[in-house]
């Protein structure tokens, strides 16, 4: 047998066959550990495209049902969807802009009304009527609550005239005043007797009528910065038990609104 026979016989294999799974599954590692490190800078687009190739490398590939599966089941996409952490979506920016609005909106009717108040009680203070003149602020707007015997006599809507300085002045604030003023007549309980009015309802809201009239006819307020309402006894300041509490009850308000 010469050398040349020899060397055909005895000569090297080629590489065994577990190489080659080795090799394949190798790169399908590096594939894999490559993918995880992109994740920070993939969308959830890219990452579908991804994960479908990967499947498809591995041969567990299961067409589009798998993938809609693992969108129903996968936090990425809803990561993605997530506004950058500490950012604003746009409709929070527009939220957060009107709620700034409106406390500037809250601030601004909270210095008028302080101011009005203010003016106010000064004024009236000065005309000497402190005792049946009380000026409170609320979420309404400013109230100036004046007892009806200022105004009229027990049972009538007629102004008796002592009354009319603080009309007056009521008056030539709610001129400058820029929204409007509610004028509100308000009872105690006790049925209307010997009156021309059959029921405090209708009592009140003449009282009220003619405070309207005065400040339109005598001191010119527009009209349409006026509304009146006759409340009668439904909403009492102090128990209608005592006869100083009814001389509470009856009285005429005057509110400023800042709504």
């Amino acid at each position: 047998m010469s050398v040349e026979d020899d060397d055909d016989d005895g000569g090297e294999e080629g590489a065994p066959a577990w190489m080659a799974t080795f090799a394949d599954l190798s790169t399908l590692l590096l594939t894999f550990f490559v993918l995880l490190f992109t994740f920070a800078e993939l969308d959830a687009k890219k990452f579908e495209l991804a994960l479908g190739s990967l499947k498809q490398a591995l041969g567990t590939a299961q067409g589009t049902d798998s993938m809609l599966e693992f969108e129903k089941t996968s936090p990425i996409p809803e990561m993605f969807d997530q506004p950058e952490r500490g950012r604003p979506t746009p409709e929070q920016q527009q939220a957060m802009a009107e709620a700034m609005e409106h406390l500037e909106a809250q601030a601004k009717k909270a210095e008028v009304g302080e101011e009005v108040a203010e003016v106010l009680t000064n004024v009236l203070d000065k005309l000497g009527f402190e005792d049946q003149i009380d000026v409170e602020s609320s979420s309404r707007g400013v109230v100036v609550k004046v007892k009806d015997q200022l105004f009229f006599e027990l049972g009538g809507s007629d102004l008796l005239g002592k009354g009319n300085p603080v009309l007056d002045t009521i008056a030539d604030i709610a001129k400058q005043f820029p929204a409007g003023v509610a004028i509100e007549g308000h009872t105690d309980n006790v049925p209307v007797g010997g009156s021309r009015y059959a029921s405090n309802w209708e009592l009140s809201a003449a009282r009220a009528a003619a405070a309207l009239e005065y400040m339109t006819t005598q001191k010119d307020v527009d009209q349409s910065k006026l509304r009146i309402t006759g409340f009668a006894h439904t909403r009492p300041v102090a128990s209608n038990d005592t006869p100083e509490g009814r001389a509470k009850n009856r009285r005429v308000e005057f509110v400023f609104l800042l709504e």
